[in-house]
């Protein structure tokens, strides 16, 4: 709002903020007051407009959220919000971010714009760090996101990017899709590939960029970067060029190419003049096959038969491997929409001429009804799986229904069902039923008939 008020822009982004602020802990404007300010537009005579009315021209990001927290009282008034440890840790947070986007050029004008953007994206992250002891913390990069200490030191900046996926013959990318080698003599690789590889570099690259300004930020007093520096590599004063900026795969890399610059701070160490105990070299040095005791017994080696039998996968339902005709294509997309009516309507509430007519056929005073009842069963090392399109169940009886499209004669349809049978018989005392209805001949047919024929 003192960004709004500055350059003269008393729109309705102005009046929404000036509203906000007025209702807010630090002023609590009643309603009946605000709806004077706004209705008979008195924004300019309120002591919040005069307080806002600051030349920001030669304020630096920091100084502007001190004045507005010394002006209006700010420490004071989280009195009212309860917990004051918490918002002063907000408080601190805008604090270093002001600082942070101050030393990259931004003015409070440009940062009104970058806070609007974050609240609007959700991208404000804070972390409260409930650890206060006097001891070293040991985070990673992501883990350390919002955190802050007043000394950081930072290790393994000579590690490489994971790169193991890209050596992958069979690629997958939102832009190239999937990607597969060719076969020439020998499997080679196509130029998609390299221009995956390519822009996925130049994003993680960014991105690794972006990572270590964020744990370069983490420091309130001093960084320490425990790193090694390559003599061989070139180093630059000025901008470094775009082909080495692309070639980074460590974050050591990025140090190497500026290392010029860094000069002035670094300090070498030399580990064999540490006064350091070395215990750390007794990996290398210690011979541990000298310390195992040798003897002369011998293990006998045998190997194991394990006997197996392999289990067969089946389903109680017709397939198909023929190619299908346009027609015969569309005749199923019919039958997938009543079956899907059947599956779904409710049986007893319903006006859908094709369950109206199917209804007819049944008895309603069953005790529960089954849709889409799904089993599965072993025996005899075969595995039996099963969907029921209708399943009701009686006081002494249970009637199993399966919908066809059309046609109800069909050998496999017999066996269907006498499979569905076979295994509610065996989950249920009651005697069981099977039947076949056709929905558009609105025709249902027994099949008790049939059973010899399986």
């Amino acid at each position: 709002m003192i960004v709004k008020i500055y350059l003269s822009e008393y729109d309705d982004e102005f009046k929404y903020l000036f509203t906000s602020v007025c209702r807010s802990y630090i002023f609590r404007i009643s309603d009946e007051e605000l709806f004077d300010i706004v209705t008979n537009n008195k924004f300019f005579d309120t002591e919040l407009f005069k307080k806002c009315s600051i030349d920001i021209s030669e304020l630096s990001n920091i100084e502007l959220l001190n004045k507005i927290i010394d002006d209006f009282n700010i420490y004071n008034c989280l009195i009212t919000l309860g917990n004051i440890r918490e918002s002063i840790i907000r408080i601190d947070y805008l604090k270093d971010l002001c600082i942070n986007l101050s030393n990259i050029g931004y003015t409070p004008v440009i940062l009104k714009d970058y806070m609007l953007d974050m609240i609007s994206s959700g991208k404000i992250e804070y972390s409260l760090n409930q650890d206060n002891s006097n001891s070293v913390k040991i985070l990673n990069i992501h883990k350390s996101k919002g955190l802050e200490y007043n000394i950081c030191y930072f290790s393994g900046l000579s590690k490489k990017a994971n790169d193991e996926e890209k050596k992958s013959k069979f690629l997958v990318d939102s832009n190239y899709n999937i990607i597969v080698p060719y076969k020439s003599d020998g499997i080679k690789d196509t130029i998609l590939k390299d221009l995956l590889i390519k822009n996925d570099n130049r994003n993680n690259i960014s991105e690794r960029i972006r990572l270590f300004y964020v744990a370069l930020t983490r420091a309130k007093e001093k960084m320490i970067l425990v790193c090694p520096f390559d003599e061989k590599k070139e180093s630059y004063n000025t901008l470094v060029p775009k082909s080495v900026r692309l070639s980074y795969s460590r974050i050591s890399d990025m140090l190497n190419s500026i290392k010029e610059v860094l000069k002035p701070y670094v300090k070498e160490i030399n580990l064999e003049n540490l006064d350091l105990n070395k215990d750390y070299e007794r990996v290398k040095n210690y011979n541990y096959k000298e310390k195992i005791d040798k003897n002369n017994i011998k293990i006998d080696k045998g190997k194991i038969k394990l006997e197996y039998i392999e289990e067969n996968s089946l389903k109680y339902s017709k397939s198909s491997n023929k190619l299908k005709t346009y027609k015969e294509y569309e005749n199923m997309q019919i039958g997938m929409k009543l079956h899907h009516i059947f599956e779904y309507e409710d049986f007893s509430n319903t006006s859908n001429k094709y369950v109206l007519r199917f209804l007819n056929h049944i008895d309603n005073d069953y005790i529960k009804l089954y849709k889409e009842y799904e089993f599965i069963y072993e025996e005899d090392t075969n595995l039996y799986h099963g969907f029921i399109d209708l399943m009701l169940e009686y006081d002494n009886h249970i009637d199993i229904i399966d919908y066809k499209t059309k046609n109800i004669v069909d050998d496999a349809y017999i066996k269907q069902l006498n499979g569905y049978k076979k295994y509610i018989s065996k989950i249920s005392k009651k005697a069981v039923n099977i039947y076949l209805y056709s929905i558009i001949d609105d025709k249902l047919e027994q099949l008790s008939l049939y059973e010899s024929l399986v």
